[in-house]
């Protein structure tokens, strides 16, 4: 127990002392004791504004990863036995590769569809020479055919990509001249 109860519990008899309106009084007090209390504003908590904070933060974050371009995991690199400058090479030229696809997505030129398919999907030959590369890691031949395979697969996105310039001068040279006219 405190000084203050103490105090209280010897003092009692001073503290009862009878006047008119006791109860009258007493009334007043619990009203206005019941009318003050402390209300603290739901975006005052610190710990609303934690949880918000959080929730933006890992909605921005969401939103980000989605929107990045996702890259190609290389399963080259995931072999056993593969070097690592094997492992690089294939990299460039997936890099050379993807860059190239998104200059002429960026480029606002539109592939048909059939080339497009080819050109990004994996072809039976690059699944039958990544399951050769998994047999025999070490060997040469097939590690050239797959330098080969990505080497010409970029020749052919560069083609595409010079076909697609071409027919787009062509095109806007032929609305150039019919507004000529």
């Amino acid at each position: 127990m405190d000084n203050i109860e103490k105090h209280i519990k010897q003092h009692r008899k001073e503290f009862d002392v009878d006047f008119p309106n006791k109860n009258k009084l007493w009334d007043n007090i619990e009203q206005n004791i019941g009318t003050t209390q402390k209300v603290i504003p739901l975006w005052r908590n610190h710990w609303v504004q934690f949880a918000a904070a959080a929730s933006i933060a890992g909605i921005i974050t969401v939103f980000m990863l989605k929107t990045q371009p996702q890259q190609h995991t290389n399963t080259i690199c995931s072999i056993d036995g593969v070097s690592k400058d094997f492992c690089m090479q294939v990299n460039d030229y997936e890099s050379n590769i993807q860059q190239k696809l998104s200059s002429i997505n960026t480029n606002e030129v539109s592939i048909p569809k059939e080339v497009e398919n080819e050109v990004t999907l994996d072809s039976p030959m690059k699944v039958v020479l990544l399951n050769e590369l998994k047999k025999n890691p070490d060997n040469p031949k097939i590690k050239d055919a797959i330098l080969k395979y990505y080497k010409a697969k970029l020749e052919l996105i560069q083609r595409i990509e010079e076909v697609l310039k071409k027919q787009d001068k062509t095109i806007n040279n032929e609305t150039d001249n019919s507004t000529v006219i």
